[in-house]
């Protein structure tokens, strides 16, 4: 209310400009409603591009601003959080925040996953699946004591 906004006076008495900032409450007086708007939306998505701390939500529609946490430290970290998490209280959901900026599409918040085995399409039920397969099926045991063989000679 009554701030100064960082836009200058576009005025000039031969070479002298005016370098006065102009009062929000002068902007109101004398723009439109829908000038105001875009004024507004060009302010926010300026904080937004300098402000690494905020992000906008990666919905398609959905223009609410985000707080990043911080990154996980490692790739169990990122396992057990699901990605750079950010929750979304307009949209009700979850994103991960890097997955969403490398494809360029929203993509949810993904606990069991690094974000390199999401963007590359991983299903952990389908590894869990496979492990037991190569666990059960595929592995050789001892038929006494059930310990795996650590090496096969016919």
């Amino acid at each position: 209310e009554g701030g100064n906004v960082p836009l200058l006076y576009p005025f000039a008495d031969g070479d002298k400009k005016c370098y006065q900032e102009v009062c929000w409450d002068e902007i109101v007086d004398i723009c439109p409603p829908e000038v105001l708007k875009r004024l507004k939306n060009l302010s926010v998505d300026k904080y937004v591009r300098e402000n690494d701390e905020v992000q906008t939500c990666p919905a398609n529609g959905c223009d609410h601003i985000l707080a990043r946490k911080n990154r996980p430290a490692n790739a169990l970290d990122e396992r057990k959080t699901g990605g750079w998490s950010a929750h979304c209280e307009v949209c009700c959901l979850t994103y991960c925040l890097q997955c969403s900026d490398t494809k360029e599409e929203q993509v949810r918040q993904h606990p069991g996953q690094s974000c390199k085995e999401c963007q590359e399409g991983v299903n952990p039920t389908i590894v869990a699946h496979r492990k037991k397969i190569v666990e059960d099926f595929l592995t050789l045991r001892c038929p006494g004591c059930k310990k795996a063989f650590f090496d096969y000679n016919g």
